[in-house]
């Protein structure tokens, strides 16, 4: 069994069954199904094409031995080829219905199948997207990222980078360096597209990016460690100064306490003396007895020439 493949058309052998091939084909693009001649038999009146996703199984092309002329079906004559001579089928301008199982087959006393195609209709693969992304904190700061649909790789440069592969149903992602390109392919059983980026250039705009984001940072960390630093220097000399008044101040509060203590203690006892010596000086004296003393004075008295005065001190 052969079969031609048109406009990203692919076979692949189903090894579970020798009737029967899987075939993926590109949403518009054409498939060419061939049959292997030495199958078919020595006489048949017919030879037909069947579409069995019909219910009816529907024929899409009829080829009579008597006239070798083919009959296509209505419905698929703008849209098919067939070769009176290898038998093949090509079906033109595949879409998502038209997935399904074609079988070859002649027609004779009996039906024989001479060849089974599953073919299956599915869109072209998305342009992935390969982006560089930087790491600061990282020994290794050149990374790259590689997306499509629902896939994603990042992978890690470091003077070279390993092969990455993702696979989701029918489709891969990989990603990949050269030594000089890093590539980003995505990619079904039909089509494939990548994106591609200069692996130096990469890197360079990365680490140049990495050194700038650096040097700025360098440009205003310092100035502000400086000032930092310059304000924790004012805030420890105010500390040390405000300690060291306080200190002052507090000894000043001690000695003046100690000299207002001195000198109530000398006031007070100044007070005691004084109290005492009041107290002597002003203390009444012992009562003496009364001391009459006689005074002579010469008074002129008719009666007595000498008086005696009595005074009581």
């Amino acid at each position: 069994m052969a079969l031609r493949l048109l406009s990203y058309a692919f076979l692949i052998h189903n090894t579970g069954s020798s009737a029967e091939d899987t075939v993926f084909v590109q949403t518009g693009a054409s498939a060419q199904l061939d049959i292997q001649r030495e199958k078919l038999p020595a006489e048949f009146n017919e030879f037909n094409w069947i579409n069995e996703n019909i219910k009816e199984k529907d024929i899409i092309v009829i080829y009579t031995s008597a006239t070798k002329q083919a009959q296509p079906h209505p419905s698929y004559k703008d849209r098919m080829d067939f070769n009176n001579e290898t038998f093949s089928l090509t079906l033109k301008n595949m879409q998502k219905n038209d997935s399904g199982v074609y079988t070859a087959i002649t027609r004779n006393f009996k039906e024989k199948v001479i060849a089974k195609h599953r073919v299956s209709v599915i869109d072209a693969v998305k342009a992935p997207v390969l982006t560089v992304n930087s790491i600061w904190s990282s020994a290794q700061p050149c990374n790259f990222t590689c997306t499509a649909d629902n896939l994603t790789i990042i992978n890690y440069y470091n003077s070279s980078c390993s092969e990455d592969v993702k696979s989701s149903g029918i489709y891969n992602l990989s990603l990949k360096c050269t030594d000089d390109f890093i590539i980003c392919n995505h990619s079904n059983r039909v089509s494939w597209k990548n994106d591609t980026n200069t692996l130096q250039q990469l890197c360079d705009v990365n680490l140049e990016k990495i050194t700038s984001g650096a040097s700025v940072l360098l440009h205003w960390l310092i100035p502000l460690i400086c000032i930092s630093l310059g304000l924790l220097g004012v805030v420890g000399f105010c500390f040390y100064k405000n300690k060291k008044v306080c200190l002052l101040n507090a000894q000043h509060r001690e000695s003046t306490v100690y000299a207002e203590v001195e000198e109530y203690k000398l006031q007070n006892s100044l007070e005691m003396k004084g109290s005492a010596n009041a107290h002597t000086m002003y203390e009444p004296a012992e009562k003496e007895p009364d001391v009459i003393m006689a005074t002579s004075q010469t008074t002129p008295d008719p009666d007595s020439t000498n008086q005696v005065k009595t005074i009581k001190v």
